[in-house]
Formats: C-alpha cells, sequence, structure tokens
C-alpha cells in the first residue's frame, strides 16, 4: 500500500513538473473533454432551438439553456461562439423543401437536429477544448 502511494506521489509530481517546464497545460482527460463536447452539443441544439422560436411562447418556461450553461466548462468565449453559429443555422431554417405543403410551417427541431449532427458544429466543438476550464 505504502509503494503504491509513493508511485502515485511520483506520477503526480513528474506530469505536474512536465507542464510546467513545456509550459504548456495538460490536455484534459479524454473522457471529461468528451463529456464536456457532447454538453456542448447538446447546449448547441438548444439555442438553435431558442433561436428559431423567438417571438413565440415555445419554451418560455424552458431553463435548459441554463441547465447546460451551469454544467459547462467553456469559457464565454467558446459559449459565444457556439451562440452564433446556432443563430445561423436556426436563421436558416425555412420552410421545409418538400412537395409536401405544411402551411408555411417550419421543421425547426428537423433542422436544428440536422445542425446538431453537422460537421460544421462537430468541428467547432472539437477546435474549443483549449477553451475548457481545468
Amino acid at each position: 500500500m505504502r509503494s503504491l502511494m509513493i508511485t502515485l506521489t511520483a506520477v503526480l509530481i513528474f506530469a505536474c513538473h512536465a507542464a510546467h517546464v513545456t509550459g504548456k497545460e495538460a490536455p484534459p482527460n479524454d473522457s471529461k473533454a468528451a463529456g464536456q463536447r457532447e454538453l456542448l452539443k447538446q447546449y448547441a441544439l438548444c439555442e438553435c432551438m431558442r433561436q428559431a422560436n423567438t417571438g413565440t411562447n415555445v419554451g418560455i418556461n424552458d431553463v435548459s439553456l441554463s441547465v447546460y450553461y451551469d454544467q459547462l466548462l467553456y469559457d464565454d468565449g467558446a459559449i459565444s461562439r457556439i451562440d452564433s453559429l446556432s443563430k445561423k443555422a436556426a436563421d436558416g431554417i425555412g420552410g421545409y423543401d418538400n412537395d409536401v405543403d405544411y402551411r408555411g410551417k417550419k421543421a425547426i427541431l428537423y433542422h436544428c437536429m440536422q445542425y446538431y449532427k453537422s460537421a460544421a458544429l462537430d468541428s467547432m466543438v472539437r477546435s474549443m477544448d483549449g477553451n475548457m476550464a481545468k
């Protein structure tokens, strides 16, 4: 047990020293980063839905964005970039481009889900690992 504690202490000291010597912080834990990326994507989906439903009562009692925001470890700059991309996605939602007549209504959830699964959102979210608080 004592040798395990000594080994763990040595590893911790080495890891901290290595990060200090290189002048770079250690990258976020992969499972932590993956979880945060998924939360950020879910936040983006909610923001797309909110932006697409402005001027309506849809979501007036929904605090989901605040719940996601409280769980995210990203700085405000990263959140702002996601908000901008989500607004752009929401602004691009028009009538459903199909021969079926939906009486001018929009397929908001459909389009926001396409945005959630998009390569553009994936790429932006992956690029923000450096904006994550440790």
